[in-house]
């Protein structure tokens, strides 16, 4: 994936202050409602797409950025 911004590092100087935002990307597949789910590194968990938003850049920005 082509996020440049690593979620684990979060510089507090660019970011808005405990916001955050998470995408639901809902499918059907034969009849069955699907949801995008990510794998988090060698840690068996899963989560919705997600990540922090930076000053400055409005929540479309934000939620294209973190898909990409």
């Amino acid at each position: 994936m082509g996020n440049k911004h690593n979620v684990t590092s979060v510089n507090g100087d660019k970011y808005l202050k405990g916001i955050a935002i998470d995408i639901v990307i809902f499918g059907f597949n034969e009849n069955q409602l699907k949801v995008l789910l990510l794998e988090y590194r060698s840690t068996g968990l899963f989560g919705l797409p997600a990540g922090y938003i930076l000053k400055n850049e409005n929540l479309n920005d934000a939620a294209k950025r973190v898909v990409s």
